[in-house]
């Protein structure tokens, strides 16, 4: 008895010892390291009061148009805050204006819209010309339309409503796929491994390595400003991972599989629409030519390939050649595997101006932009809880029929602004977004892709100009994407944005996923490459990690970002369950 006290005494002081020391001592790598030495500049950068920040010396001014659209310098993102007002009764004749407030989601659920109301009014036309051809026969006639009949006179409008503040989809890593978030698969192991991590009872690992983790849970802070949230947050996450065993077969559950089906319809309207702005402006805003992950380890990506094979995503497994031919890392020295995600793709950061470009060509009378507008507050009828009014940079307001909302951040409050009176309780989750420079002798780029010219019969600047060069990502979500590229006599500039690490509970990166970028970097790709802006990328949760919604606001997508952002989704299809064959 009195030896396991002693025990037990013994290990509760060993791990408060633990806990001290990894709490109090910074790592010796964070204060000197290799990439301090090369970067100076990553040593100084502020990550802690600044959002994004350019960092040496250049003129932008000379750089393509997608590298220019990509960049940022930026204090703090001032999203505006919003207040939900109770309105006792309904407004009488509201005007049938739909409102979109926010990013990505709420401009593709704007474009859907739009195109319902012409195919509506395309069908209202037909039944006309089918009602006049039977009176003219003399034939009965239908009892009642069954399509509305529309009038000149007809006002309903499409209005997309943002703040000026630079989206999230604009400092993310701009990649598009079919998977969900890879959080489930976690095995049990390493997430107790991670859990001791984040109370500190055993250090982390340094950000050289390629095993590196950049997911940080954070749990003291939150925990003693907000226990009992913080603590329902975390055994949300553990639930859910339970969850997910329960009801998984070869390691995907049903959850999973509904949740493919939401991306896949997303990524499929947006290569539509694509195609719709293309043949309208000669612009497009995103490719689907496919996306590497890779890896040291065959037996990682076989089991990858095994999973997401079962979720019906397309996939095959790629050599080190076809790696070289297709990215800039360095597959060969590393003897690096590949798997080839057939039906991903990337988004370009001119979203935004290409599709309002279209929809205000398309339907000028229809759709309305309302840039660096502030939507201050939003009012819902008490008892049937739809939305009839919109403020406008605290002073217009609107009636309207339709609100949607997809924010990126969680100012949403009731009756006012208030911390303590949120709309919906929301996990801020930050990782480390950054721009590069790339340069590569085009003697030893052509050499690499040489294959893939030979076999395309293509030049190199059509190769790249294409899309063709593809997105990657390895297993711990580095995601390394060409925003754009120009050519300097011998010589490829690649603008290359690169992210990764989910910083949970801080609305900031954290330092060491910037050293394991810069060290990946330098590491398993090939080229010069040079630092020019860095900064955090923020995005919003909730426990289970999957899209929610509540009124008129959708949020919650952080693990699928933007794959997700024009999904056609309500509460209700998401949780309707559904078999594997339709994968």
């Amino acid at each position: 008895m009195r030896f396991r006290k002693k025990l037990l005494i013994g290990v509760c002081m060993l791990t408060t010892g633990s806990i001290a020391y990894n709490s109090l001592i910074t790592p010796p790598y964070l204060k000197n390291n290799e990439i301090y030495d090369k970067y100076p500049e990553l040593r100084t950068v502020d990550l802690e009061k600044r959002r994004m920040s350019k960092i040496g010396e250049y003129d932008e001014t000379n750089f393509p148009e997608k590298a220019k659209a990509a960049l940022y310098d930026i204090d703090e993102l001032k999203h505006n805050a919003i207040v939900i007002d109770e309105i006792p009764e309904m407004i009488e004749d509201l005007e049938n204006r739909h409102v979109y407030i926010g990013g990505l989601q709420a401009l593709f659920a704007a474009a859907r819209q739009l195109e319902e109301w012409e195919q509506e009014e395309k069908l209202s036309k037909a039944e006309d010309e089918h009602v006049a051809l039977l009176k003219k026969a003399k034939l009965p006639l239908p009892e009642k339309r069954r399509y509305e009949k529309r009038t000149p006179e007809d006002k309903r409008k499409a209005i997309f409503v943002n703040d000026g503040e630079p989206l999230i989809a604009f400092r993310a890593g701009l990649q598009l796929h079919e998977h969900p978030t890879q959080y489930p698969d976690y095995n049990y192991f390493r997430l107790i491994g991670k859990t001791l991590k984040t109370l500190n009872v055993l250090p982390e690992m340094t950000p050289f390595h390629a095993e590196y983790s950049p997911l940080h849970m954070n749990f003291y802070k939150p925990f003693f400003s907000h226990p009992i949230q913080t603590m329902k947050e975390y055994l949300g996450f553990f639930v859910n991972k339970i969850q997910h065993s329960f009801d998984k077969k070869r390691g995907v559950s049903d959850d999973d599989y509904r949740l493919v089906l939401l991306i896949r319809n997303s990524i499929n309207y947006m290569q539509e629409l694509d195609k719709k702005c293309r043949e309208a402006t000669g612009k497009s805003f995103m490719n689907r030519n496919g996306r590497f992950y890779w890896s040291e380890s065959e037996s990682f990506i076989l089991g990858k390939q095994e999973m997401w094979s079962a979720m019906g995503i397309d996939t095959e497994i790629v050599n080190y050649k076809r790696l070289q031919a297709g990215s800039l890392l360095d597959a060969k020295r590393h003897n690096l595997i590949g798997l080839y995600m057939k039906n991903d793709g990337e988004i370009h950061p001119t979203v935004i101006d290409v599709i309002t470009t279209y929809l205000s060509m398309k339907y000028p009378d229809r759709f309305e932009y309302r840039k660096n507008t502030a939507v201050t507050a939003v009012g819902i009828e008490k008892e049937s809880r739809k939305p009839c009014l919109i403020e406008l940079n605290g002073e217009e307001q609107l009636t309207t029929t339709h609100v949607m909302g997809s924010l990126g951040h969680d100012k949403v409050y009731l009756d006012k602004v208030d911390d303590d009176e949120k709309a919906y309780d929301l996990l801020p989750v930050t990782g480390v977004s950054t721009d590069w420079t790339a340069k590569i002798p085009r003697e030893e780029l052509e050499e690499r892709c040489k294959p893939e010219l030979i076999q395309r019969g293509i030049s190199l600047e059509t190769y790249l100009s294409s899309g063709l060069f593809l997105p990657t990502a390895d297993m711990r979500n580095l995601h390394v994407k060409v925003v754009d590229f120009d050519i300097n006599d011998d010589t490829i500039n690649f603008y290359m944005r690169v992210t990764g690490g989910a910083n949970m509970h801080h609305y900031y990166a954290d330092r060491r996923d910037l050293l394991n970028i810069a060290w990946k970097l330098n590491e398993y790709f090939i080229g010069e490459w040079t630092p020019i802006a860095v900064g955090s990328c923020s995005r919003q949760t909730t426990a289970i990690n999957r899209p929610e919604i509540a009124g008129p606001f959708h949020y919650g997508q952080s693990g699928v970002g933007i794959s997700m952002s024009a999904g056609n989704h309500t509460t209700e299809t998401f949780k309707d369950p559904t078999t594997h064959a339709q994968l």
